[in-house]
């Protein structure tokens, strides 16, 4: 207002407007180019993970960023305190304390901070007002999803009703933010709905006001950080381990298989996947072997965080696995035909080959990756979480 514009002409913008579409990755440039300049490194590929290390001392500062928000881990004072100074000057800067709020994510520790628990009850509660449920509501179902539950063809509208889909949408967007953060145990049931959301039924949404319903009534549970070793499954310290499963052919009408891993440290979920199969394959070991090798993707991915924190694996990662056949396949001593199988899948043979990766036999009652791949029964299901969730009440 107040500035004449002719006709034909515009304006060059000489710095990015807050919520413009090139805002964020604007001010992650910036950002960026600030830890540098003081010194920091970053630990992935994707520059949300930055770290400085004294090379003669085990003194270290963490720094995990998403946008504009940063959690800081360091025993590392004087360096820290320089660097705000540093960042000061450069940028506002707000200092909110001991972590206990991070993106809608509650941070709580137990009376001598050895466990940290992670959890999102305050967003659940927001997510029921919104969809008209009563976010106190105690009783709710026991699972997610029920068991063995599938949309068939023929319940699919011919006509898409748009403010059913619309609705859906938005509910499984809702829903997504927990089942990736710290409800794993809802992932497969979201992700599995998210397939249906381009043309839902009615079928589809009561599904998905199930999961709302389920993480309402257990809203105060999620994810524990412990640096106590009876919390690690009986592992050693900083040592990474994973659970990688597959459900054979049960994506209709593909028959493609859903796929389904979790990755650990310390006892707790630090990289977690459903989603289905890029292939069809023709026996429940090539299933396994598929999901095997995806997992063994990720799990390198940590091992190279991991070596640049100084936290550096001393053996191969285990990966627990329930297939006899997949293992054999992957160590090389299988005659179970796989020539069908694409050549990158073959990825994991080599890792195991390496002493980068190793396969672990494990029965199918302790496969704890078994919530990532079906829809399982209120015993089973309980049985599987409890391995690795807590209630906000369980951890002192």
């Amino acid at each position: 207002p107040g500035v004449r514009k002719y006709k034909g002409e515009c304006w060059k913008v000489l710095s990015s407007i807050y919520g413009a579409r090139q805002a964020g990755a604007d001010w992650a440039k910036h950002y960026a180019g600030l830890l540098r300049e003081f010194g920091f490194e970053p630990a992935n590929q994707e520059e949300t993970v930055w770290f400085m290390r004294d090379a003669k001392t085990s003194r270290m500062i963490i720094i995990a960023t998403y946008v504009d928000d940063s959690i800081v881990a360091e025993n590392w004072p004087s360096k820290f305190n320089a660097f705000m100074q540093f960042l000061e000057k450069k940028i506002e800067v707000t200092d909110e304390g001991c972590l206990q709020w991070y993106l809608s994510v509650r941070y709580c520790y137990n009376l001598d901070k050895t466990r940290l628990m992670a959890y999102q009850a305050s967003y659940v509660e927001k997510v029921a007002r919104t969809f008209g449920l009563d976010p106190d509501a105690e009783k709710g179902p026991a699972t997610p999803m029920a068991e063995n539950f599938t949309v068939e063809d023929w319940e699919v509208p011919d006509v898409v009703d748009e403010e059913l889909r619309t609705r859906v949408k938005s509910l499984l967007g809702s829903l997504m933010f927990p089942a990736g953060w710290t409800r794993p145990d809802t992932l497969y049931a979201t992700i599995t709905l998210a397939r249906h959301a381009h043309n839902p039924c009615k079928k589809v949404l009561d599904a998905a006001m199930r999961i709302l319903k389920f993480l309402v009534a257990t809203k105060d549970r999620g994810l524990l950080f412990s640096s106590d070793p009876k919390d690690w499954h009986g592992h050693s310290k900083d040592q990474l381990y994973a659970f990688a499963d597959s459900s054979w052919a049960d994506v209709k009408p593909s028959r493609k298989s859903t796929t389904g891993f979790l990755i650990f440290l310390h006892g707790c979920p630090i990289g977690m996947r459903t989603k289905q199969s890029p292939i069809v394959v023709g026996s429940t070991a090539h299933a396994e072997y598929v999901a095997a090798n995806l997992c063994s993707e990720d799990v390198l991915s940590f091992r190279d965080i991991m070596e640049k924190l100084g936290f550096p694996q001393t053996g191969p990662t285990p990966i627990y696995e329930d297939n006899t056949a997949c293992i054999a396949i992957a160590g090389g001593k299988s005659k179970h035909a796989s020539r069908h199988v694409d050549v990158k899948y073959h990825f994991l043979r080599e890792q195991v080959r390496l002493l980068k990766i190793v396969l672990v036999p494990t029965s199918t009652k302790d496969q704890w990756a078994d919530c990532m791949t079906k829809a399982l029964g209120r015993i089973k299901f309980w049985e599987v979480t409890a391995q690795f969730m807590y209630f906000s009440s369980e951890i002192d």
